[in-house]
């Protein structure tokens, strides 16, 4: 039951004087809190099961590792309605939410409870309505849920991708130099120092994305510039939080980023 309430956002300090309210009252309304969660699990199971008849209905096929998804505008504009049909809801629930601080924002101990259960509803509540749009939203862009987060990471890597681009020639001369130091330097520490300083570039050389990989960055970098004001305007964090699961989320933006999870 306490994690239940700290879940809920009481503090610890609320949880020892919670003993001083009446008990009937207490467990009507960590009822309604745990009536809440139950809800929630039960929604967020079926959601799940839909989010993969969408991936079987919308198959998607992920670039071979190493390749960063190649950003296409017909895509990118599905991929930002289905994003920009949940703003009205948040906008909805962050009206409400100012609302819920000012009810509460001097509550006592037994009004702090309500609180926390009317907040938990809420949180019930948006959840749920999010993850119906973004259910319906996929449905009607033709889309399934690892294409949607295959995009989110393409957008994310495009401006990293894009600032390395010209990185590996920048490599291959630092490394040219280094060679021709190399041949004419006699003295030990500084010939060690040279070979340190080989090591980190061929290590960095390793690392860098390849040229085709580079041109995909610079490409993608191009197409979201074009729609950077839509980007931002419906790049609200919180929204892959609520309609995913963490776990194949991260999965999904490396696959757009061109690097793929290791198989567990």
């Amino acid at each position: 039951m306490k994690k239940v309430l700290i879940g809920a956002g009481i503090g610890c300090g609320l949880l020892m004087v919670i003993g001083g309210i009446g008990a009937w009252y207490m467990l009507h309304k960590v009822s309604g809190v745990v009536a809440s969660a139950q809800k929630m699990g039960v929604q967020m199971q079926a959601q799940e099961e839909q989010m993969k008849a969408l991936d079987a209905k919308y198959p998607f096929t992920a670039p071979a590792n190493g390749e960063p998804l190649a950003l296409s505008e017909d895509r990118l504009q599905a991929y930002l309605a289905v994003r920009e049909a949940a703003l009205p809801i948040f906008e909805d629930f962050k009206k409400r939410g100012n609302e819920l601080d000012a009810k509460y924002k001097n509550a006592g101990k037994m009004e702090a409870l309500s609180g926390a259960a009317e907040g938990m509803g809420m949180f019930t509540e948006l959840t749920s309505k999010l993850r119906a749009s973004y259910a319906k939203s996929l449905e009607a862009q033709k889309m399934g849920p690892a294409e949607f987060g295959a995009i989110t990471g393409a957008i994310y890597a495009s401006a990293m991708g894009a600032a390395s681009a010209g990185q590996r020639e920048v490599i291959k001369k630092q490394l040219a130099g280094l060679d021709e130091k190399l041949k004419t330097t006699t003295d030990p520490q500084m010939k060690a120092a040279l070979e340190q300083q080989k090591t980190m570039f061929e290590q960095m050389q390793t690392n860098a994305p390849s040229e085709k990989a580079e041109a995909v960055f610079v490409q993608n970098a191009k197409l979201t510039e074009k729609y950077k004001d839509r980007i931002e305007k419906a790049g609200n964090p919180a929204f892959d939080v609520f309609v995913m699961q963490g776990d194949s989320f991260e999965k999904q933006l490396q696959l757009g980023s061109g690097h793929h999870p290791t198989a567990e």
